[in-house]
C-alpha cells in the first residue's frame, strides 16, 4: 500500500544555467499540444535554465523507501505578472519515483545515465545537452557542450 504523502530527504545541488544564445526547450516536453500557448510560446525561446541534481530517500510507506537520485530542468516562465520555474522535464533512476511523477503530473523519464557522487557529476541527454560537473573544494566546474545546431 502507498502513504501519500510520501516522506522526503535528499541533497541537492541547483545550478542555473545562462546561455549565449537562446533555444527551443520545448523539445523537453513529449506533449507540447496540450500545454498553454503562452508557456509553448516561452519555452521556443529560452535564455536561461536551472539544474537541479538530487540524491534522495523516501519512504513511500511503512515498510518500504526507495534512494534514487533525479535531475531536473527548470525554466523561468512569466505568466501574467508572476514568474514560476516549470520543471519542464525530470530524468529519475529509480521506476517508482518515475510512476509517482506521473501521478502526480510531472514529466518524468527513467535515466540511469548518469553518476552523482561528492565528486563529480556525468549527464549526457542526446541530442540535448552534456553536462559534466567536478566537484573538488568547494569550487565547481562546469562545462556544457549544446547539440551543434544550437552552437
Amino acid at each position: 500500500m502507498i502513504r501519500l504523502p510520501n516522506k522526503f530527504k535528499g541533497n541537492n545541488i541547483t545550478l542555473e544555467v545562462k546561455l549565449n544564445k537562446a533555444v527551443d526547450a520545448s523539445v523537453l516536453y513529449p506533449d507540447v499540444k496540450s500545454l498553454d500557448q503562452e508557456l509553448y510560446r516561452q519555452l521556443q525561446s529560452v535564455e536561461s535554465f536551472y539544474l537541479t541534481f538530487s540524491d534522495m530517500y523516501s519512504e513511500i510507506n511503512e515498510n518500504n523507501e526507495i534512494l534514487y537520485t533525479e535531475i531536473i530542468f527548470k525554466i523561468p516562465l512569466c505568466i501574467g505578472e508572476d514568474y514560476f520555474n516549470f520543471p519542464v522535464v525530470s530524468y529519475v533512476s529509480n521506476p517508482y519515483s518515475l510512476i509517482r511523477g506521473f501521478y502526480l503530473g510531472f514529466h518524468k523519464e527513467l535515466d540511469c545515465n548518469y553518476v552523482f557522487d561528492d565528486a563529480e557529476l556525468h549527464f549526457f541527454r542526446e541530442g540535448i545537452c552534456e553536462f559534466n560537473f567536478e566537484f573538488k573544494n568547494q569550487n565547481s566546474i562546469i562545462t556544457a557542450e549544446l547539440p551543434r545546431e544550437y552552437n
